[in-house]
């Protein structure tokens, strides 16, 4: 099993997109993510809202198979024009390590944990 994270940020193409091409662009990212269901990849963690002192604006993560399936996310992007309308941030393990930190949820359960007797 390999879990993968990917960062991304809307570029200004996708804020001047029509609402209907939006939708469009959506459906067919919906349709590429069931055959990668079928092929054993799936969204652990769908793209998560980050905090605005972030550079980045969401964070999404896959669980594949192995890293072999990378690909198949490659061709998802591409088929879609996915980076037509957001820019993908390279994967960095301690960047992605501190934006999961940052979310709301996961500090609430830190501090949780601080408070217990």
């Amino acid at each position: 099993m390999h879990l993968h994270s990917e960062l991304w940020s809307p570029r200004p193409s996708w804020r001047k997109l029509p609402h209907d091409r939006r939708h469009q662009l959506i459906s067919a990212v919906h349709k590429h993510l069931q055959s990668l269901g079928e092929a054993g990849i799936s969204i652990t963690c769908a793209p998560v809202p980050l905090q605005s002192s972030s550079i980045h604006r969401s964070v999404v993560f896959w669980t594949l198979p192995d890293d072999r399936h990378l690909a198949a996310l490659a061709e998802l992007r591409e088929a879609t024009d996915w980076t037509q309308y957001f820019k993908q941030m390279p994967e960095d393990s301690t960047v992605v390590a501190q934006l999961i930190a940052s979310l709301p949820l996961v500090r609430q359960v830190q501090q949780a944990r601080y408070r217990q007797p």
